[in-house]
Parts: structure tokens; C-alpha cells; sequence
């Protein structure tokens, strides 16, 4: 049993820490004077991932086959473009071992950022989906068997009481014309939607969410701010960096943003000029900005992604802290309000018998 479950730990796809601890190993074997393909080993045989050992003779083999090493990086589909592109340039301008520990950064950066984001939303979301399940079970399961011990008893019922007793109804009658609906609109939405404008519909929501919208705002921009930094850092021409983070971007409207960057380059233009009026956080775009005055590009946006990240990271900690009990209080209050309509008939009977 034992075995089997290192087994299935083994083949199951690399974590993000992984995947970055597996970069680093090569750029420092590499930077130690070991040859590559011996790098390759070492790091594959060290991860405790068949897929990344898989991964390692894969790069051997090209290696030996005269191919590109990115391209054992790209078949793999473990890694995202830009740091494909990254290890490419790398590879071609002899810093591929600069190039992994490029990569190895921005993939911790970006698990790290996720981690704390899913932190703060995952406490929210199980809290709300928990009282709504103890709601439901509550007004279709306790309510009914209460309502006929009321009605046999002839009790008066109060307001509350009555208010409960009709969603009780609507709830246990029209459950099934309600499921449906809910698969027909699930329906029309994956089918009669474009899959861009249900993208886009999705991350306009998002950004809107109370509490939460500007954080996801600033941690995309974070994101997008990352992932320009780690191509040019790499060494990776600014239009081609532009091109891949609009294909990988975290959401449409950066993506709207970056193509309209690079439109603006190739007509000669600043590149600050499209990012003003867009959805990127004022920090990387007056980065930008600077960076196209002073030429040092490189430095300007990796600064502006490291600030990003921990403005980002902040906000969700301080969430996390705020709306923790701001839930926890309101469902008790709508799960108490559903006890107390519940019991003021029997309070009623008790006070008109004394």
C-alpha cells in the first residue's frame, strides 16, 4: 500500500516548487562547470518525480539528437510559454543556466502569490457554501414536519414564521423546475457563449466582486508584471515578450493591453501611451514608463512585479483577516434567523398557556 501511494505521488504532475526546484538544480550544476546532460540527471534523479525524470531524459535525448534542449521543455507541457521561451534564449545565448534560475524565481513568485490568493477566497467560498447546504436541508427537511405539528395544533403563526413556511413550499414543489433551469442556463452558457466573451463575462464578475475585486485586479496585473519580467530578464526581445505574455495573460483585458503595447511599438510609439487608459495596475505602467526614458527595462519591471506581488499579498492577508468573520457572523445570523422563525410559534403557545 505504501509503495502505490509513492507510486501515484511519483507520476502525478510536479508541483510548482517542484518544478522550480528542478530549474534551479540544473542552472547550478551548470554554473559549477558540470555538463549538461549530467546536470540533467542529477536534477531529474533528485526531484522524486518520474515526471521530471522523464523530463530529464527526454532533454538528454535531444541533446544527443542535436535538437534544441526548450523543445524537450515545451513537449512536456509542464511549463508555461514564457519559460520556454525563456530557457530558448537561454540556450542560444550560452546563460541557459541564468535562464533556469530566471524561471525557478518566477514560478516560486507566482505559486506563492496563487497560494496566498486561494487562501484568502477558499475560507469565504466553503463557509457561504456549507450555510447555504445547512439552510436548504433545513427548510426542506425540519420545516415541513414543524408546519404540520403547527397546523394540528392550530397555532397562530407569526410573520417570520409564515415567510419561512412559503420558501419552505417553493423550495420542496419546484426544486426539480429549478434544477433545470440551472442545467438549461449551465447549457446555453458553455454552448450559445463564445468561449472568449464567457471569459470575458467571468472576468469582468471578478473584478466587480466586493471585498475581493481589487485584489484580483492587482494580483492579474502582479502576474502580468511577473511574466514580462522574466522574459526580458531572459533576454527575450520586447515584442516577442509582449506577444507571449498577451497569449498567457491572467485575464482579457490585460491581454487587450498587451497586444495594444506591442501595436503601439511597431508603429514607433511608447509603449506607456496603450497602457495608460488600460486595466494594468498605474505601478507597472509608470514603470514602464520609466523604464522607456531611462532604457533600463529589465530593472524597472522586475522591481514593479516584486512590489505587485507583496501589495497583492497584503491585500489578501488583510481579507483574509476581515471577511473571515464578517462570514462566520452572517451566517450565523441568517441560520439563527431561520431557528428563531422557526421557534416563535412554540415561544407564543408557551406564553399564552402561562
Amino acid at each position: 500500500m505504501l509503495g502505490w501511494l509513492r507510486g501515484t505521488r511519483a507520476r502525478r504532475r510536479p508541483s510548482a516548487y517542484q518544478l522550480a526546484s528542478f530549474l534551479r538544480h540544473i542552472g547550478y550544476g551548470l554554473e559549477a562547470g558540470v555538463p549538461l546532460g549530467q546536470a540533467l540527471g542529477a536534477a531529474g534523479a533528485a526531484s522524486g518525480n518520474s515526471r521530471l525524470e522523464a523530463l530529464a531524459a527526454s532533454c538528454a535525448d535531444a541533446i544527443l539528437q542535436g535538437r534544441p534542449l526548450h523543445t524537450a521543455f515545451e513537449e512536456s507541457r509542464l511549463f508555461l510559454q514564457e519559460h520556454v521561451h525563456a530557457i530558448r534564449v537561454g540556450e542560444e545565448s550560452a546563460q541557459l543556466g541564468t535562464a533556469m534560475e530566471v524561471c525557478a524565481e518566477a514560478i516560486e513568485r507566482r505559486e506563492e502569490l496563487s497560494r496566498k490568493i486561494r487562501g484568502a477566497v477558499a475560507y469565504p467560498a466553503i463557509v457561504l457554501l456549507m450555510a447555504c447546504g445547512a439552510a436548504y436541508m433545513f427548510l426542506t427537511m425540519v420545516i415541513p414536519q414543524v408546519a404540520g405539528m403547527f397546523q394540528q395544533a392550530g397555532v397562530a403563526l407569526p410573520l417570520p414564521t409564515r415567510l419561512l413556511l412559503a420558501l419552505s413550499r417553493a423550495l420542496t414543489a419546484y426544486w426539480t423546475t429549478g434544477f433545470g433551469a440551472l442545467l438549461a442556463a449551465v447549457g446555453m452558457w458553455t454552448t450559445v457563449l463564445p468561449a472568449d466573451a464567457r471569459t470575458r463575462l467571468v472576468s469582468a464578475a471578478r473584478s466587480r466582486l466586493p471585498f475581493f475585486g481589487t485584489m484580483y485586479r492587482t494580483a492579474a496585473s502582479a502576474r502580468a508584471a511577473r511574466s514580462f519580467a522574466t522574459l526580458i530578464g531572459a533576454g527575450v526581445p520586447v515584442l516577442t515578450a509582449l506577444r507571449i505574455c498577451a497569449d498567457g495573460a491572467p485575464s482579457p483585458e490585460i491581454k487587450d493591453a498587451w497586444v495594444a503595447a506591442a501595436d503601439y511599438l511597431r508603429r514607433g510609439a511608447r509603449m506607456s501611451e496603450a497602457l495608460a487608459t488600460s486595466s494594468l495596475h498605474p505601478l507597472l505602467v509608470q514603470a514602464i514608463a520609466s523604464a522607456e526614458n531611462s532604457g533600463n527595462m529589465q530593472e524597472a519591471v522586475h522591481r514593479a512585479a516584486a512590489s505587485l506581488e507583496k501589495e497583492a499579498m497584503h491585500m489578501a492577508s488583510t481579507l483574509q483577516n476581515v471577511v473571515e468573520p464578517v462570514f462566520t457572523v452572517g451566517t450565523g445570523v441568517i441560520l439563527g434567523g431561520l431557528l428563531l422563525a422557526m421557534y416563535l410559534p412554540i415561544v407564543n403557545v408557551v406564553n399564552t398557556i402561562r
